[in-house]
Parts: C-alpha cells; structure tokens; sequence
C-alpha cells in the first residue's frame, strides 16, 4: 500500500493539487493500492476556503489541519515544523507531495526530509532570481531538498536542471492548475454578481490585489487605485473587485472619498466569489487586474489581457505569449497599460494566437494529475536508465519494450508530458555495438558545448527514444 499526504498551505494549493487527488481517486476505484491523506497546514476555521471550495473541485475536505495561523514568517516556519512532526510521527507516509513555495511549504519540506520520507515538489523550478524575497529562499530550500521536482514548462525544466538536480528526478509533466480550469470548465457558473451590475462578457474588468508589499503600503495602494478607478471611469468600464482584508477595507474607504467628492467610481466592490463563479467571471472579461500569478496563468490560458502589478513573475510565459505585462508597482505603467487595453491596442494580444505551440507547451497542461502519480507510485524512469549528458544525437521513435532493452546504455530525459494524456519522456541514448560494448571516450571529449556537428564514431550513434508510459 503506497501512503500519500499532499500538504497545501494556502487556498490556491489546494487549486493545485486538485487534480493529483482526483488521480489517485481514480487509480484506487481502478483498484490499485494507494491511499492519502490531504493535510492543511492552517485552521480549520479559515475564512478563506469557503465550504463550497472543495465540492467544486471535487475533493474532499482536509483529513488534518495543523491548526498554524501566524503573521511572522520565522515563527509560522516553526510551529508548521513541529505540527507536521507530530503528524509524520503518527501517521505512516510513504511520499509527501507539497506545491508552490509559501514559508509552510517550506517548513513541511524540511521536515520530511528530518524523517526521512521522499519528498515531492509541484511547481518546481520558479524562479525571481531575487534572493532577497523570501519567497526565493523558500523555493531554493524546497527544491533542493526534494526526490521528485515536477515543473511546469520548459525554462522550469531548465532552471532546476542549471541548477544541478540530478536529470533523473526533474519531470515536466505539466500545469496543474491549467489541467485543473480544463477539467472545471464546463462546471463554470455564471456568478449573480454579473445581472446584478448588469455586466455583459467581455465588457468588464476583474482586480484583485492580495500582495502584502502592496496592501500594507498606504501610498501605493492610494496611487494604483487611483489610477485604476480614473481610467475605468474615462471608459465607462466597471471594474469588479473580489477582495477581502486591508484590500477590502482601502477600497472601501477610497470609494467613501469619491462619493463625497461626487464622483461615481469605476470601482465595484463585491463579496469573495466561490471558485468556480470566479473563473468564469475572469474568464469572460475585458481584461484582468492583478498581482496573484495564478491568476495571470489563467488569464494566458482564457487568452484574457492581464496587468500584473509586480515586477516579476514566475511565469515568464505569460508575458513571452502576450497576455500579460508586468507592470509593478509604476502607476504611470498601469496608466498605460489600462488606456492600452480600454483602447483595444492590446497588440500583443494577437501572440496568443500566433504562438500556440509555445502557449501548449509552457503554459496548458493535460492530464498532469495522473502524470504526478504515476511518476510517484512507479519511478520506473530513475531506475532505468544511467543518466548522462548527450554527445550527439539523431530523431528516431521506437516503443517502450524497446527502450528498456537498453537500460545498460547512456541516456538524458528531454521532455515529458503530452497532448494525450499519456507522458512521454525523450531520451538521448548512446547505444554501443552489436555486442554490446559501449565506446570508451578519449581524453578531452567530456567537453561537448562547442560541437557544432554530429561526431562519427564508429560503432556509435545517437538515438532520441520516445518512452510512453500508460497507467494499467
């Protein structure tokens, strides 16, 4: 019996691992002998996982909460470590699945690898590239301490590989939460909140701000809103506002001022959306507002313009499609950006479309769910094959029962994941003689960077397998 726990720090984890739950859901219907549990690291209490968060997803409520709910960051760190101890001390784990990169993420990871449990990072391979955010520190932690890194596109795939992770346990199986909206889309309602403000789709914008270095920085938050509420006013344009806190309260008592001042803001305040009236509302509008990467990953994914008021995002593919631009915290670039949009001069836009092969494969997922487990439960690609960097290769596609033939030989996973459902692994393979042997590589041929051309060696040729794996 193979012993799960998928731990989530945050409401947008539990978006994430989804569709993990769903798989593993299904492999046990299909009999197989796995079992799970889903830990919060956060109170049961928590005002943010409204009661119909889970049913809408199609998961059941957490088995365990840790009950840690702290502001400071070091603290929080620690009482997560000592919760999830007694937890791992308590209940037999085999695998602990954690995603994204939050402080209790962090805690978790350490705390596995204290007990000696694998470890399993979704969303692995994020990068600012800034080591004072903590944020950066966390996901360095987390990655390095984990057995399994599953990354979300191609430059994830890479970073974790600079990086040194050893090829055989960096998969990019794809985006969980775009694999998620897929499989919610045709459940997606129509929130009341659109016939109540008389919204039609694709003629409103949607802004949420959730970011600390924003909602606690009163000059900011007065500039930026400012400016949001001044152009959508202009453009006769309703900006829908989901928030909740020191976002909530900020906007509230900007409207109070406009009010005062006998002008009708551009600004409509409305109660938190449950999640799938939230999709939909994103979904269908003009564009989006926001500093949440989830939320921009969406945006790419609906092809919906989004304005990120951050600097940077861990998702570069967003911005390199077209969807996205990254304001930060500028209120002149939102400015612009909003008149950009308001006007229909999105140019960048039309990348969406004009790049489908880049946006399948960074940004869409399928059926990556089923991936993650089936990497998790089986492992067979690490045990397979010695991996090492190629010398050279050709394009040639054989079957799995081929492949495996070869386990003696040198190989290195390209690219995993596919269109299908099924994943796939590219391997770069070294295959010898007839015999057998393998050739011996002479003095000063480690250094392959600078090779133009394929080398001929004798008795030697490189090979790109395609390995397809299915769940029985």
């Amino acid at each position: 019996m193979k012993k799960i726990c998928i731990v989530a720090g945050a409401r947008p984890n539990f978006i994430k691992v989804a569709p993990v739950i769903r798989a593993i859901r299904n492999a046990q219907e299909a009999g197989n002998e796995i079992s799970y549990q889903l830990v919060y690291t956060g109170k049961e209490d928590d005002p943010t996982l409204e009661s119909s968060l889970f049913d809408d997803l199609g998961i059941q409520k957490p088995d365990a909460y840790l009950g840690v709910d702290c502001p400071n960051m070091n603290e929080l760190t620690g009482q997560v470590m000592g919760q999830f101890e007694r937890y791992l001390q308590q209940n037999a784990t085999d695998v602990v699945i954690v995603v994204d990169d939050l402080a209790s993420t962090m805690a978790v990871a350490i705390v596995t690898k204290k007990q000696g449990v694998q470890l399993a990072h979704i969303a692995a391979g994020t990068r600012s590239f800034d080591i004072t955010m903590p944020k950066e520190i966390n996901r360095l932690v987390i990655d390095g301490l984990s057995d399994i890194l599953f990354t979300a596109g191609i430059s994830n795939n890479s970073i974790a590989n600079k990086e040194g992770a050893e090829l055989s346990k960096v998969y990019m199986v794809g985006n969980v939460l775009i694999d998620n909206i897929r499989f919610l889309q045709s459940k997606m309602q129509r929130p009341e909140v659109m016939d109540e403000f008389h919204l039609k789709e694709g003629e409103y914008m949607v802004l949420t701000l959730n970011r600390k270095a924003i909602v606690n920085n009163i000059d900011e938050m007065k500039s930026l809103i400012s400016v949001i509420d001044e152009e959508a006013r202009q453009a006769g344009v309703k900006v829908i506002a989901p928030l909740r806190g020191k976002a909530l309260g900020f906007v509230l008592a900007f409207k109070a001022y406009q009010e005062e001042s006998n002008h009708q803001s551009g600004i409509q305040v409305v109660q938190p959306l449950d999640y799938l009236s939230f999709a939909y509302l994103t979904a269908h509008a003009k564009g989006v507002i926001t500093d949440s990467g989830n939320v921009a990953e969406e945006a790419t994914f609906n092809g919906v313009p989004c304005i990120t008021l951050n600097s940077y995002t861990e998702h570069i593919e967003t911005v390199k499609v077209g969807t996205n631009e990254l304001v930060a915290e500028d209120p002149e670039l939102l400015k612009q950006s909003m008149q950009k949009l308001l006007k229909g001069e999105w140019k960048r836009f039309q990348t969406v479309f004009e790049n489908r092969h880049l946006l399948w494969r960074t940004i869409q997922g399928r059926n990556d769910g089923n991936n993650i487990l089936r990497l998790i439960t089986q492992r067979q690609i690490g045990k397979m094959l010695h991996l090492e960097h190629h010398r050279y290769r050709h394009h040639y596609q054989r079957d799995t029962d081929d492949v495996l033939g070869y386990d003696k030989y040198l190989a290195e996973p390209h690219l995993a994941a596919h269109a299908d459902g099924s994943l796939h692994h590219i391997y770069r393979i070294e295959t010898g003689n007839h015999d057998g042997r393998k050739d011996s590589r002479k003095d000063g041929d480690d250094d392959v960077s600078q090779r133009q051309e394929p080398q001929k060696v004798e008795g030697m040729e490189q090979v790109d397998f395609r390995i397809q794996h299915r769940i029985e």
